[in-house]
Protein backbone atom coordinates (compact mmCIF):
# COMPACT_ATOMS: atom_id res chain seq x y z
CA UNK A 1 0.00 0.00 0.00
CA UNK A 2 1.12 3.51 -0.90
CA UNK A 3 0.31 6.59 1.09
CA UNK A 4 0.34 9.79 -0.84
CA UNK A 5 0.24 13.42 0.79
CA UNK A 6 -3.33 13.37 -0.64
CA UNK A 7 -4.00 10.26 1.18
CA UNK A 8 -3.17 12.56 4.15
CA UNK A 9 -6.46 13.73 5.88
CA UNK A 10 -8.18 10.22 4.95
CA UNK A 11 -5.72 8.92 7.33
CA UNK A 12 -6.71 11.23 10.43
CA UNK A 13 -9.49 10.68 10.13
CA UNK A 14 -9.11 6.47 10.59
CA UNK A 15 -7.00 7.39 13.17
CA UNK A 16 -9.14 8.93 15.30
CA UNK A 17 -11.97 6.42 14.36
CA UNK A 18 -9.92 3.33 15.05
CA UNK A 19 -9.32 5.39 18.99
CA UNK A 20 -13.08 6.21 19.45
CA UNK A 21 -14.67 3.18 17.95
CA UNK A 22 -17.78 3.03 17.40
CA UNK A 23 -18.45 -0.24 15.79
CA UNK A 24 -20.06 -0.98 12.37
CA UNK A 25 -18.02 -1.28 8.71
CA UNK A 26 -16.58 2.24 9.16
CA UNK A 27 -14.67 1.39 12.17
CA UNK A 28 -13.37 -1.95 10.74
CA UNK A 29 -12.29 -0.08 7.55
CA UNK A 30 -10.59 2.70 9.18
CA UNK A 31 -8.70 -0.16 11.72
CA UNK A 32 -7.85 -2.11 8.47
CA UNK A 33 -6.30 1.16 6.57
CA UNK A 34 -4.40 2.06 9.66
CA UNK A 35 -2.97 -1.24 10.03
CA UNK A 36 -1.98 -1.57 6.67
CA UNK A 37 -0.60 2.25 6.60
CA UNK A 38 2.74 0.79 9.05
CA UNK A 39 3.80 -1.81 6.45
CA UNK A 40 3.17 0.87 3.41
CA UNK A 41 6.27 2.30 1.23
CA UNK A 42 8.55 5.24 2.53
CA UNK A 43 6.00 7.60 2.22
CA UNK A 44 4.96 6.47 5.36
CA UNK A 45 8.09 7.79 7.25
CA UNK A 46 7.42 11.38 6.17
CA UNK A 47 3.70 11.13 7.41
CA UNK A 48 4.99 9.63 10.77
CA UNK A 49 6.77 12.71 11.22
CA UNK A 50 4.60 14.62 10.30
CA UNK A 51 1.74 13.34 12.65
CA UNK A 52 3.87 13.22 15.98
CA UNK A 53 3.51 17.55 15.59
CA UNK A 54 1.43 18.82 18.61
CA UNK A 55 -1.00 20.88 15.91
CA UNK A 56 -2.38 17.13 16.04
CA UNK A 57 -4.20 15.62 18.91
CA UNK A 58 -3.02 13.06 21.30
CA UNK A 59 -4.68 10.47 19.57
CA UNK A 60 -3.37 10.96 15.95
CA UNK A 61 0.65 11.88 17.93
CA UNK A 62 0.26 8.52 19.83
CA UNK A 63 -0.50 6.97 16.50
CA UNK A 64 2.26 8.74 14.29
CA UNK A 65 4.89 7.83 17.29
CA UNK A 66 3.51 3.98 17.58
CA UNK A 67 3.98 3.59 13.37
CA UNK A 68 7.56 5.10 13.91
CA UNK A 69 8.75 2.73 16.43
CA UNK A 70 6.95 -0.11 14.27
CA UNK A 71 9.07 1.43 10.78
CA UNK A 72 12.61 1.49 13.01
CA UNK A 73 12.45 -2.17 14.64
CA UNK A 74 11.18 -3.76 11.60
CA UNK A 75 12.52 -2.17 8.23
CA UNK A 76 15.77 -0.25 9.48
CA UNK A 77 18.15 -2.09 7.90
CA UNK A 78 16.26 -1.53 4.37
CA UNK A 79 17.01 2.66 4.88
CA UNK A 80 19.30 4.36 3.36
CA UNK A 81 21.65 6.76 5.08
CA UNK A 82 19.62 9.65 4.07
CA UNK A 83 16.75 8.09 5.26
CA UNK A 84 18.29 7.41 8.80
CA UNK A 85 19.47 10.59 9.46
CA UNK A 86 16.25 12.13 8.67
CA UNK A 87 14.61 9.76 11.39
CA UNK A 88 17.58 11.20 13.89
CA UNK A 89 17.06 14.34 12.70
CA UNK A 90 13.24 14.59 12.70
CA UNK A 91 13.21 13.01 16.92
CA UNK A 92 15.80 15.50 18.14
CA UNK A 93 14.26 18.34 16.62
CA UNK A 94 10.81 16.79 18.03
CA UNK A 95 12.49 17.37 21.25
CA UNK A 96 13.65 20.76 21.29
CA UNK A 97 10.67 22.23 19.43
CA UNK A 98 7.69 20.45 19.89
CA UNK A 99 7.53 19.45 23.33
CA UNK A 100 8.29 23.18 24.41
CA UNK A 101 4.82 24.37 25.50
CA UNK A 102 3.41 21.89 28.01
CA UNK A 103 4.35 18.60 29.85
CA UNK A 104 3.72 15.79 27.71
CA UNK A 105 1.02 12.83 28.32
CA UNK A 106 2.86 9.52 29.65
CA UNK A 107 1.70 7.43 26.81
CA UNK A 108 3.57 9.92 24.12
CA UNK A 109 6.82 10.31 26.32
CA UNK A 110 6.67 6.45 26.55
CA UNK A 111 6.71 6.51 22.71
CA UNK A 112 9.11 8.89 22.12
CA UNK A 113 11.58 7.28 24.37
CA UNK A 114 11.38 4.28 23.37
CA UNK A 115 11.65 5.05 19.47
CA UNK A 116 15.24 7.32 20.48
CA UNK A 117 16.50 4.36 22.49
CA UNK A 118 15.68 1.88 19.39
CA UNK A 119 17.44 3.57 16.80
CA UNK A 120 20.34 4.69 19.34
CA UNK A 121 20.69 0.60 19.87
CA UNK A 122 20.89 0.33 15.61
CA UNK A 123 23.31 3.57 15.22
CA UNK A 124 24.98 4.85 18.66
CA UNK A 125 27.51 5.40 18.65
CA UNK A 126 29.07 4.48 15.15
CA UNK A 127 26.93 6.22 13.74
CA UNK A 128 25.14 8.82 16.22
CA UNK A 129 28.20 10.08 18.25
CA UNK A 130 26.81 13.03 19.41
CA UNK A 131 23.71 11.32 20.74
CA UNK A 132 24.94 11.92 24.18
CA UNK A 133 25.69 15.54 23.65
CA UNK A 134 22.77 16.15 22.11
CA UNK A 135 20.98 14.79 25.13
CA UNK A 136 22.46 16.63 27.42
CA UNK A 137 21.89 19.73 25.59
CA UNK A 138 18.24 19.21 25.34
CA UNK A 139 18.06 18.28 28.48
CA UNK A 140 19.06 21.67 29.76
CA UNK A 141 16.74 23.83 27.40
CA UNK A 142 13.56 23.49 29.74
CA UNK A 143 11.52 21.26 32.02
CA UNK A 144 10.09 19.13 29.72
CA UNK A 145 13.05 18.76 27.92
CA UNK A 146 15.00 17.53 31.33
CA UNK A 147 12.27 15.26 31.61
CA UNK A 148 12.02 13.63 28.14
CA UNK A 149 16.48 13.43 28.34
CA UNK A 150 16.51 11.90 31.31
CA UNK A 151 13.54 9.28 30.74
CA UNK A 152 15.89 8.70 27.44
CA UNK A 153 18.86 8.19 29.17
CA UNK A 154 16.96 5.53 31.59
CA UNK A 155 16.13 3.65 29.00
CA UNK A 156 19.15 3.17 27.14
CA UNK A 157 20.87 2.27 30.16
CA UNK A 158 17.90 -0.39 30.95
CA UNK A 159 17.31 -1.25 26.97
CA UNK A 160 21.14 -2.10 26.69
CA UNK A 161 21.69 -4.11 30.19
CA UNK A 162 18.48 -5.83 30.55
CA UNK A 163 15.84 -5.71 28.00
CA UNK A 164 18.13 -6.66 25.30
CA UNK A 165 16.41 -9.67 23.79
CA UNK A 166 16.47 -8.40 20.32
CA UNK A 167 19.68 -7.50 19.90
CA UNK A 168 22.75 -9.78 19.18
CA UNK A 169 25.20 -10.80 21.98
CA UNK A 170 28.11 -8.84 19.84
CA UNK A 171 26.21 -5.71 19.62
CA UNK A 172 25.01 -5.97 23.37
CA UNK A 173 28.50 -5.89 24.57
CA UNK A 174 29.68 -2.76 21.98
CA UNK A 175 27.07 -0.87 23.29
CA UNK A 176 27.55 -1.92 27.00
CA UNK A 177 31.35 -0.76 26.78
CA UNK A 178 31.10 2.40 24.84
CA UNK A 179 28.07 3.56 27.72
CA UNK A 180 30.61 2.57 30.64
CA UNK A 181 33.06 4.42 29.22
CA UNK A 182 34.92 7.50 30.53
CA UNK A 183 33.60 9.38 27.45
CA UNK A 184 30.10 8.26 28.16
CA UNK A 185 30.03 8.34 31.89
CA UNK A 186 31.69 12.12 32.27
CA UNK A 187 28.76 13.37 30.46
CA UNK A 188 25.83 11.25 31.69
CA UNK A 189 26.87 11.29 35.41
CA UNK A 190 27.33 14.99 36.01
CA UNK A 191 24.34 15.94 34.31
CA UNK A 192 22.37 13.71 36.21
CA UNK A 193 23.70 14.96 39.66
CA UNK A 194 23.30 18.56 38.29
CA UNK A 195 19.13 18.24 37.63
CA UNK A 196 19.04 16.92 41.01
CA UNK A 197 20.61 19.80 42.64
CA UNK A 198 18.82 22.62 40.35
CA UNK A 199 15.17 20.86 40.40
CA UNK A 200 16.05 19.70 44.15
CA UNK A 201 16.51 23.54 45.25
CA UNK A 202 13.18 24.84 42.35
CA UNK A 203 11.08 22.61 44.80
CA UNK A 204 12.08 23.83 48.03
CA UNK A 205 11.85 27.47 47.04
CA UNK A 206 8.11 26.27 45.80
CA UNK A 207 7.18 24.34 48.68
CA UNK A 208 6.06 27.97 50.55
CA UNK A 209 3.59 28.93 47.91
CA UNK A 210 0.01 28.39 48.14
CA UNK A 211 -0.13 25.91 45.37
CA UNK A 212 3.21 24.49 44.90
CA UNK A 213 3.89 22.95 41.37
CA UNK A 214 4.77 19.09 41.22
CA UNK A 215 6.65 19.03 38.30
CA UNK A 216 10.14 19.80 40.04
CA UNK A 217 9.57 17.03 42.34
CA UNK A 218 9.07 14.95 39.32
CA UNK A 219 12.07 15.67 37.90
CA UNK A 220 14.11 14.97 40.99
CA UNK A 221 12.67 11.66 41.16
CA UNK A 222 13.22 10.50 37.48
CA UNK A 223 17.06 12.01 37.84
CA UNK A 224 17.28 10.23 40.86
CA UNK A 225 15.43 6.83 39.34
CA UNK A 226 17.75 7.36 35.99
CA UNK A 227 21.34 7.62 38.11
CA UNK A 228 20.26 4.10 39.78
CA UNK A 229 19.98 2.93 36.38
CA UNK A 230 24.03 3.49 36.02
CA UNK A 231 25.18 3.63 39.22
CA UNK A 232 24.49 0.11 40.12
CA UNK A 233 27.05 -1.61 37.32
CA UNK A 234 28.79 1.67 36.25
CA UNK A 235 32.60 1.27 37.24
CA UNK A 236 33.88 1.90 40.94
CA UNK A 237 35.73 4.84 39.71
CA UNK A 238 32.75 6.59 38.24
CA UNK A 239 31.02 6.48 41.41
CA UNK A 240 31.53 9.85 43.27
CA UNK A 241 30.23 8.93 47.29
CA UNK A 242 30.33 13.01 48.17
CA UNK A 243 27.52 13.89 45.83
CA UNK A 244 25.61 10.65 46.98
CA UNK A 245 26.38 11.84 50.73
CA UNK A 246 24.45 15.07 49.52
CA UNK A 247 21.01 13.17 48.65
CA UNK A 248 20.47 12.13 52.24
CA UNK A 249 18.45 14.97 53.12
CA UNK A 250 16.34 14.31 50.57
CA UNK A 251 15.45 10.75 53.12
CA UNK A 252 12.99 12.79 55.19
CA UNK A 253 10.46 14.09 51.65
CA UNK A 254 8.28 11.87 51.06
CA UNK A 255 8.75 12.50 47.38
CA UNK A 256 11.96 11.65 47.63
CA UNK A 257 12.72 8.95 50.26
CA UNK A 258 12.05 5.65 48.51
CA UNK A 259 13.94 6.60 45.41
CA UNK A 260 16.95 7.73 47.18
CA UNK A 261 16.79 4.68 49.59
CA UNK A 262 16.76 2.44 46.48
CA UNK A 263 19.65 4.17 45.24
CA UNK A 264 21.52 4.23 48.49
CA UNK A 265 20.99 0.54 48.50
CA UNK A 266 22.49 -0.04 45.17
CA UNK A 267 26.02 1.36 46.25
CA UNK A 268 25.51 -0.52 49.30
CA UNK A 269 24.81 -3.33 47.61
CA UNK A 270 28.08 -3.48 45.54
CA UNK A 271 30.28 -2.27 48.56
CA UNK A 272 29.67 -5.58 49.51
CA UNK A 273 32.74 -6.51 46.83
CA UNK A 274 35.56 -4.51 47.64
CA UNK A 275 36.81 -5.05 43.69
CA UNK A 276 33.48 -3.34 42.90
CA UNK A 277 33.36 -0.39 45.91
CA UNK A 278 33.43 2.96 45.40
CA UNK A 279 36.03 4.74 46.86
CA UNK A 280 34.98 5.28 50.87
CA UNK A 281 32.02 3.51 50.36
CA UNK A 282 31.56 1.57 53.60
CA UNK A 283 32.31 4.88 55.67
CA UNK A 284 30.59 7.92 54.19
CA UNK A 285 27.19 7.19 55.68
CA UNK A 286 28.53 8.14 59.14
CA UNK A 287 29.28 11.65 58.15
CA UNK A 288 25.02 11.96 57.32
CA UNK A 289 23.82 9.45 59.53
CA UNK A 290 21.39 12.79 61.18
CA UNK A 291 19.79 12.90 58.22
CA UNK A 292 18.96 9.04 58.78
CA UNK A 293 17.77 9.61 61.98
CA UNK A 294 15.43 12.66 60.89
CA UNK A 295 14.44 10.64 58.05
CA UNK A 296 12.98 7.74 60.58
CA UNK A 297 11.62 10.61 63.14
CA UNK A 298 9.35 12.31 60.44
CA UNK A 299 6.39 10.79 59.67
CA UNK A 300 3.38 10.69 57.03
CA UNK A 301 1.23 8.09 58.09
CA UNK A 302 1.85 4.29 58.49
CA UNK A 303 0.75 3.56 55.00
CA UNK A 304 3.09 5.25 53.63
CA UNK A 305 5.97 5.09 56.14
CA UNK A 306 6.13 1.27 56.65
CA UNK A 307 7.18 1.17 52.74
CA UNK A 308 9.72 3.24 53.08
CA UNK A 309 10.73 1.96 56.91
CA UNK A 310 11.38 -1.66 55.28
CA UNK A 311 13.88 -0.02 52.60
CA UNK A 312 15.50 1.86 54.92
CA UNK A 313 16.11 -1.04 57.01
CA UNK A 314 17.52 -3.14 54.05
CA UNK A 315 19.66 -0.22 53.05
CA UNK A 316 21.41 0.53 56.62
CA UNK A 317 21.89 -3.86 57.27
CA UNK A 318 23.47 -3.97 54.09
CA UNK A 319 25.50 -0.84 54.91
CA UNK A 320 26.69 -1.69 58.30
CA UNK A 321 27.63 -5.48 57.72
CA UNK A 322 29.68 -4.33 54.76
CA UNK A 323 31.00 -1.91 57.08
CA UNK A 324 31.87 -4.58 59.16
CA UNK A 325 33.17 -6.74 57.07
CA UNK A 326 35.78 -3.79 56.03
CA UNK A 327 36.83 -3.59 58.93
CA UNK A 328 40.82 -3.96 59.08
CA UNK A 329 41.85 -2.43 62.74
CA UNK A 330 38.53 -2.92 64.50
CA UNK A 331 37.87 0.83 64.46
CA UNK A 332 34.39 2.23 64.50
CA UNK A 333 33.77 5.45 63.28
CA UNK A 334 33.05 8.40 66.30
CA UNK A 335 29.31 8.73 65.84
CA UNK A 336 28.68 4.82 65.36
CA UNK A 337 26.74 4.61 68.53
CA UNK A 338 24.32 7.11 66.48
CA UNK A 339 24.46 4.46 63.84
CA UNK A 340 23.72 1.42 66.42
CA UNK A 341 20.64 3.30 68.42
CA UNK A 342 19.12 4.08 64.71
CA UNK A 343 19.54 0.13 64.27
CA UNK A 344 18.26 -0.97 67.76
CA UNK A 345 15.45 1.19 67.06
CA UNK A 346 14.32 -1.38 63.67
CA UNK A 347 14.39 -4.08 66.75
CA UNK A 348 12.07 -2.22 68.38
CA UNK A 349 9.65 -1.46 65.53
CA UNK A 350 5.65 -2.19 66.32
CA UNK A 351 6.20 -4.45 63.53
CA UNK A 352 7.67 -8.13 63.03
CA UNK A 353 9.05 -7.59 59.42
CA UNK A 354 11.40 -4.46 59.50
CA UNK A 355 12.58 -5.67 63.00
CA UNK A 356 14.08 -8.95 61.15
CA UNK A 357 14.92 -7.17 58.55
CA UNK A 358 17.64 -5.89 60.54
CA UNK A 359 18.82 -9.18 61.89
CA UNK A 360 21.29 -9.80 59.74
CA UNK A 361 23.60 -6.94 61.22
CA UNK A 362 23.27 -7.61 64.80
CA UNK A 363 24.58 -11.37 64.55
CA UNK A 364 27.31 -10.18 62.34
CA UNK A 365 28.06 -7.81 65.04
CA UNK A 366 27.66 -10.39 67.37
CA UNK A 367 30.28 -12.43 65.36
CA UNK A 368 32.33 -9.06 65.24
CA UNK A 369 32.00 -8.32 69.04
CA UNK A 370 32.42 -12.28 70.26
CA UNK A 371 35.77 -12.61 67.95
CA UNK A 372 37.57 -9.55 69.50
CA UNK A 373 37.48 -8.37 66.02
CA UNK A 374 35.80 -5.05 66.74
CA UNK A 375 37.94 -2.14 69.39
CA UNK A 376 36.40 0.12 71.93
CA UNK A 377 33.25 1.76 71.40
CA UNK A 378 30.29 2.56 73.72
CA UNK A 379 28.54 -0.15 74.80
CA UNK A 380 25.65 -1.10 73.17
CA UNK A 381 24.18 -4.26 74.39
CA UNK A 382 22.01 -2.86 77.36
CA UNK A 383 20.09 -1.38 74.70
CA UNK A 384 20.21 -4.42 72.76
CA UNK A 385 19.09 -6.97 75.67
CA UNK A 386 16.15 -4.81 76.52
CA UNK A 387 15.15 -4.89 73.01
CA UNK A 388 15.31 -8.50 72.88
CA UNK A 389 13.73 -9.31 75.46
CA UNK A 390 10.49 -7.42 74.77
CA UNK A 391 10.59 -8.28 71.73
CA UNK A 392 11.27 -12.07 72.35
CA UNK A 393 7.65 -12.32 73.98
CA UNK A 394 4.76 -14.54 71.96
CA UNK A 395 2.77 -11.38 71.00
CA UNK A 396 0.11 -13.64 69.77
CA UNK A 397 0.05 -15.42 73.27
CA UNK A 398 -0.72 -11.93 75.27
CA UNK A 399 -4.17 -10.78 76.02
CA UNK A 400 -5.49 -8.96 72.77
CA UNK A 401 -5.89 -5.60 75.07
CA UNK A 402 -2.27 -5.03 76.14
CA UNK A 403 -1.55 -5.33 72.38
CA UNK A 404 -0.55 -1.81 71.00
CA UNK A 405 -2.53 -0.91 68.14
CA UNK A 406 0.36 -0.47 66.20
CA UNK A 407 1.65 -4.07 66.49
CA UNK A 408 -2.05 -5.17 65.66
CA UNK A 409 -1.92 -3.13 62.34
CA UNK A 410 1.17 -4.74 61.27
CA UNK A 411 0.07 -7.94 62.16
CA UNK A 412 -2.95 -7.72 60.50
CA UNK A 413 -0.62 -6.49 57.12
CA UNK A 414 2.05 -9.07 57.11
CA UNK A 415 0.60 -11.97 57.78
CA UNK A 416 -1.80 -14.11 56.31
CA UNK A 417 -3.43 -16.56 59.54
CA UNK A 418 -1.67 -17.11 62.66
CA UNK A 419 0.39 -20.18 61.51
CA UNK A 420 2.36 -17.59 59.21
CA UNK A 421 2.81 -15.51 62.30
CA UNK A 422 4.33 -18.17 64.06
CA UNK A 423 6.47 -19.39 61.82
CA UNK A 424 7.72 -16.07 61.22
CA UNK A 425 8.43 -15.16 64.92
CA UNK A 426 9.76 -18.40 65.32
CA UNK A 427 12.75 -17.64 63.09
CA UNK A 428 12.97 -14.13 64.06
CA UNK A 429 13.46 -15.07 67.95
CA UNK A 430 15.72 -17.88 66.47
CA UNK A 431 18.16 -14.97 65.26
CA UNK A 432 17.86 -13.21 68.36
CA UNK A 433 18.69 -16.35 70.39
CA UNK A 434 21.60 -16.74 68.33
CA UNK A 435 23.04 -13.49 69.05
CA UNK A 436 22.46 -14.37 72.20
CA UNK A 437 24.48 -17.88 72.38
CA UNK A 438 27.60 -15.76 70.36
CA UNK A 439 27.76 -12.88 72.93
CA UNK A 440 27.53 -15.47 76.11
CA UNK A 441 31.37 -16.55 76.08
CA UNK A 442 32.03 -12.91 76.48
CA UNK A 443 29.64 -10.78 78.07
CA UNK A 444 27.72 -14.19 80.38
CA UNK A 445 27.92 -12.12 83.26
CA UNK A 446 26.13 -8.66 81.87
CA UNK A 447 23.69 -10.91 80.04
CA UNK A 448 22.73 -12.51 83.58
CA UNK A 449 22.38 -9.12 85.28
CA UNK A 450 20.13 -8.17 82.48
CA UNK A 451 17.88 -11.01 82.44
CA UNK A 452 17.78 -10.89 86.54
CA UNK A 453 16.34 -7.27 86.42
CA UNK A 454 14.15 -8.28 83.76
CA UNK A 455 12.69 -10.93 85.90
CA UNK A 456 12.25 -8.88 88.85
CA UNK A 457 10.11 -6.33 86.50
CA UNK A 458 7.62 -9.19 85.23
CA UNK A 459 7.57 -10.22 88.90
CA UNK A 460 6.64 -6.92 90.57
CA UNK A 461 4.02 -6.31 87.37
CA UNK A 462 0.61 -6.97 88.15
CA UNK A 463 -0.07 -9.21 84.84
CA UNK A 464 -3.10 -11.50 83.23
CA UNK A 465 -2.57 -15.30 83.30
CA UNK A 466 -2.16 -15.02 79.74
CA UNK A 467 0.50 -12.24 79.74
CA UNK A 468 1.87 -13.77 83.11
CA UNK A 469 2.52 -17.20 80.68
CA UNK A 470 4.22 -15.68 77.84
CA UNK A 471 6.22 -13.15 79.33
CA UNK A 472 7.80 -16.24 81.82
CA UNK A 473 8.17 -18.44 78.47
CA UNK A 474 10.45 -15.81 77.14
CA UNK A 475 12.26 -15.19 80.31
CA UNK A 476 12.96 -19.26 80.00
CA UNK A 477 13.93 -18.79 76.14
CA UNK A 478 16.04 -16.02 76.45
CA UNK A 479 17.71 -18.48 79.17
CA UNK A 480 18.42 -21.24 77.21
CA UNK A 481 19.95 -19.62 74.75
CA UNK A 482 22.31 -17.04 77.20
CA UNK A 483 23.33 -21.05 78.74
CA UNK A 484 23.85 -23.05 75.63
CA UNK A 485 26.72 -20.12 75.02
CA UNK A 486 27.85 -19.90 78.30
CA UNK A 487 30.89 -22.17 78.73
CA UNK A 488 31.03 -24.92 81.67
CA UNK A 489 33.92 -23.50 83.02
CA UNK A 490 33.13 -19.80 82.95
CA UNK A 491 29.84 -20.95 85.41
CA UNK A 492 32.41 -23.23 87.48
CA UNK A 493 35.37 -21.03 87.98
CA UNK A 494 34.16 -17.22 87.46
CA UNK A 495 32.43 -16.04 90.91
CA UNK A 496 31.10 -13.45 89.55
CA UNK A 497 29.31 -15.77 86.85
CA UNK A 498 28.55 -18.16 89.45
CA UNK A 499 26.68 -14.95 91.78
CA UNK A 500 24.81 -13.75 89.40
CA UNK A 501 23.65 -17.65 88.51
CA UNK A 502 22.82 -18.08 92.09
CA UNK A 503 21.25 -14.73 92.11
CA UNK A 504 18.85 -15.82 89.06
CA UNK A 505 18.39 -19.24 90.72
CA UNK A 506 16.98 -18.00 93.85
CA UNK A 507 14.93 -15.12 92.23
CA UNK A 508 13.30 -18.07 89.44
CA UNK A 509 12.19 -20.25 91.84
CA UNK A 510 10.68 -18.65 94.34
CA UNK A 511 8.76 -16.72 92.15
CA UNK A 512 4.98 -15.91 93.47
CA UNK A 513 2.85 -17.69 90.49
CA UNK A 514 0.92 -21.20 90.78
CA UNK A 515 -0.62 -21.00 87.03
CA UNK A 516 0.53 -24.28 86.34
CA UNK A 517 1.59 -23.32 82.13
CA UNK A 518 4.02 -20.72 83.92
CA UNK A 519 5.48 -23.32 86.38
CA UNK A 520 5.81 -25.42 83.53
CA UNK A 521 8.10 -22.82 81.99
CA UNK A 522 9.56 -22.73 85.52
CA UNK A 523 11.05 -25.59 85.44
CA UNK A 524 11.89 -25.80 81.70
CA UNK A 525 14.39 -23.32 82.43
CA UNK A 526 15.74 -25.31 85.67
CA UNK A 527 16.73 -27.75 83.69
CA UNK A 528 18.63 -25.12 81.67
CA UNK A 529 20.54 -24.15 84.62
CA UNK A 530 21.96 -28.42 85.46
CA UNK A 531 25.73 -26.73 85.53
CA UNK A 532 24.83 -24.72 88.34
CA UNK A 533 22.58 -27.56 90.08
CA UNK A 534 25.43 -30.13 89.81
CA UNK A 535 27.76 -28.08 91.97
CA UNK A 536 25.03 -26.69 94.52
CA UNK A 537 22.71 -29.65 94.56
CA UNK A 538 21.02 -28.51 97.80
CA UNK A 539 19.10 -25.53 95.99
CA UNK A 540 16.91 -28.06 94.69
CA UNK A 541 14.96 -29.19 98.40
CA UNK A 542 12.91 -26.17 98.75
CA UNK A 543 11.84 -26.45 95.08
CA UNK A 544 10.69 -30.10 95.76
CA UNK A 545 9.58 -29.57 98.80
CA UNK A 546 7.60 -26.11 96.93
CA UNK A 547 6.06 -28.07 94.34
Amino acid sequence: MVVTPDDFQRLLAAVELAYNPQGGEAFLAATKFCLEFKDSSHHALSICLEMTQKKYSDNIRHFGLHSLEHIVRSRWASFDLEERERVKKGLLEYLCLETRERPETNFIKEKTVAIIVAVAKREWPERWAGLLDQLVSIGNLGDVQTDLSLLTLRTLAEDIRIFNDDTSATRVRDLKSELLSEKAMSKILPFLFTKIEQNWLKYETTLLTAAPPDHYAHLVKVAIETLAAYIEWVPASFVDVGCLVKLTPLLSDVNFRLSVCELLTLVATRSANKHNAPANANEYLFGCVQHICKAMSVQFGTEKDYPFHQKLGEFLCTYGSNHLNSLTNGRLPKNYSTFQSLMIAFINYPGFVVAEIVMPYWLLFSKKLASGNIGAHQDVLPQLLTSFSCKMVRVYDLDTSSIPAETVHFLRTDFQDIKEMKTFFGNLRAKMGFCLKTLAPIRATQIFSHLIETLKNYINKPLSVKNLRATFESVVYFLRALMIGTLRDVILNDSDMLEKVSQFYQLFVNVPYTDPQALAHLFDGIESLVVYLEINPTVIEPLVQKH
